[in-house]
């Protein structure tokens, strides 16, 4: 179900809801330890907003064939003065294709991520994915080994005491959120690889905590699909930037493919 305002509000398999709120673009990452000291607060600040507040600019509807249709919607993103693109392609077959774009434009400040922000319902919680694993992985610490894996959203999150980012998995094929009972949603990348993560609080929530104590209780599982995401640094906590070639390169036009399947 699309919402000519917001965009994909519910996907149901029967009478099951498997969506806990609007699929939509994601920008903005937690601040990690080694963001706070180079001091990448107020430039990636900015994309939490941008992201949050967000707002469909226009939406159109057209068919492809017999039995295919795409719905568009452009967005609206703020306080970075610009637009993203998103085209869900549906058809009768279970399936739903998101192509996600942005335009080039150099003088946007330094990006933490791209891609789309999925919502679930909580009882969605057990994962089975091909990517780099077990552990998190991210464009400058990608050498784990891509095969199939079990998890939970729960073993996703890594306790540190100030939370941040966390659970991101590089080389991602496969991504399959279920209740136990072999229903839920399973994500395909399409024409890449994609970076997934799926834990039970959003990046804003991670983000405002200052200490692990002060996490709220979870309410969803927060599933992002990503293309690119900014490296994680690590030189050392106190002030070393990212290396330019883990930065997200806004010279090009961004795109994000995927497709979610209901299982």
């Amino acid at each position: 179900l699309f919402m000519v305002q917001k965009g994909l509000v519910s996907l149901k398999k029967g009478i099951v809801e498997l969506l806990k709120g609007t699929a939509r673009p994601d920008f903005f990452r937690a601040l990690t330890d080694n963001d706070c000291g180079a001091g990448y607060g107020a430039q990636m600040g900015i994309w939490m907003n941008a992201g949050l507040f967000a707002s469909v600019k226009e939406c159109h509807w057209h068919a492809i064939d017999d039995c295919e249709g795409c719905v568009t919607f452009i967005y609206s993103i703020p306080f970075v003065n610009d637009t993203c693109r998103v085209d869900f392609f549906v058809n009768g077959d279970g399936q739903i294709r998101i192509h996600m774009e942005m335009e080039a434009k150099e003088d946007r400040p330094m990006l933490p991520a791209f891609g789309m922000r999925v919502l679930l319902q909580p009882e969605f919680d057990q994962l089975s994915y091909i990517a780099q694993g077990p552990f998190d992985s991210y464009s400058d610490r990608d050498h784990q080994k891509i095969d199939v894996y079990a998890s939970t959203t729960r073993n996703e999150y890594v306790n540190y005491l100030n939370p941040q980012e966390c659970g991101n998995h590089m080389d991602t094929y496969r991504f399959d959120l279920t209740d136990g009972t072999a229903q839920g949603i399973g994500i395909r990348s399409v024409k890449k690889p994609l970076q997934v993560s799926a834990l039970p609080y959003s990046p804003e929530e991670l983000q405002i905590a200052d200490h692990k104590e002060k996490l709220p209780r979870s309410q969803c599982v927060v599933v992002r699909i990503l293309s690119e995401q900014m490296g994680v640094g690590g030189d050392d906590s106190w002030g070393a930037p990212v290396h330019e070639e883990w930065l997200i390169d806004q010279t090009k036009k961004l795109t994000m493919d995927c497709a979610l399947r209901i299982l």
